[in-house]
């Protein structure tokens, strides 16, 4: 890269990275998100049609306005220009600004924007490029930096994972990587026993991958009334191996949907069909009984 046409000298003598935009406070009654709502057809003027490219509520904006706004974390939006002081359409950070309207910050609040003029393909283009080139916080990454904040839920998991196993999630290098899984367990007083009862039946060095969908399947049972003796004696055959074969079988059969929350409903079907393998009704895992009599021994 030429840094000599992407930076400019500074009266000190330094460099400063050249952005092309300005940094204004511009109040929030005259910005928008334009979403995509419409579809323009092959007749529109693609200079004057209403663009309608943007992506519709997101859950972080329900978090948001859960927590409340937060100035610290606020930041600038990144808008483009459509009328001269009059109206500015958000490229980034679209649901912070609909977070602050549910929350009913006045309009004439003024807030920090960088401020593009751009032409519309190229706002569509940016609205994709801030969107698609991002890293986003893996589960690892957020605990990992809770575990450094000290925060007390983030601790007390570390510690009961470093007491069964040995290994934590902020290790990196350690086995468990089922963030989720692990925090749901802990938020529904399940984590000791589901750890007790994958140590009692040597699950606990299973391959990462299906230590998530086991954590949730066994924590599911609990939640649903099973008893840990009873767990560790009906399942003393099973593998995780095994539970993700049978599981398998098992989607080919039912439709709960795909991802790991759903992969984990599947591997708790397949525990609570051995835990009563007369009925497989006992812990009411809402499935139908179909579905066992479609598992293999």
């Amino acid at each position: 890269m030429n840094w000599a046409k992407v930076t400019t000298k500074d009266p000190d003598g330094g460099r400063s990275f050249l952005i092309p935009a300005t940094l204004e406070y511009i109040e929030i009654d005259k910005l928008f998100v334009d979403y995509h709502e419409s579809v323009l057809s092959d007749e529109d003027d693609i200079e004057e049609a209403t663009l309608a490219y943007q992506r519709k509520q997101h859950r972080v904006e329900d978090k948001i306005v859960e927590k409340g706004l937060d100035p610290n974390l606020f930041g600038a939006l990144m808008v483009n220009e459509r009328q001269p002081g009059q109206s500015y359409a958000i490229t980034d950070g679209g649901t912070r600004y609909r977070a602050a309207k549910r929350l009913q910050i006045p309009g004439d609040v003024r807030i920090p924007c960088l401020v593009y003029k751009w032409k519309p393909m190229e706002e569509i283009q940016a609205y994709v490029d801030f969107n698609q080139e991002r890293a986003g916080l893996t589960p690892v990454d957020v605990f990992m930096a809770q575990v450094k904040c000290k925060d007390a839920e983030a601790l007390v998991i570390e510690k009961i994972l470093m007491e069964y196993s040995g290994s934590s999630i902020s290790a990196r290098k350690g086995d468990w990587q089922c963030v989720n899984a692990i925090r749901e367990a802990h938020k529904h007083g399940n984590l000791e026993m589901v750890l007790h009862i994958m140590e009692a039946l040597n699950w606990l060095d299973a391959p990462s991958g299906r230590t998530q969908q086991v954590v949730g399947a066994i924590d599911r049972c609990l939640e649903a009334g099973a008893d840990s003796k009873r767990c560790i004696d009906r399942w003393k055959k099973l593998t995780p191996v095994i539970i993700k074969s049978k599981s398998t079988q098992l989607q080919s059969l039912g439709d709960i949907g795909s991802g790991s929350r759903s992969i984990a409903k599947y591997y708790a079907i397949v525990l609570g069909a051995e835990y009563d393998r007369r009925t497989a009704k006992t812990l009411k895992l809402d499935m139908a009984t179909r579905l066992f009599s479609g598992i293999s021994d």
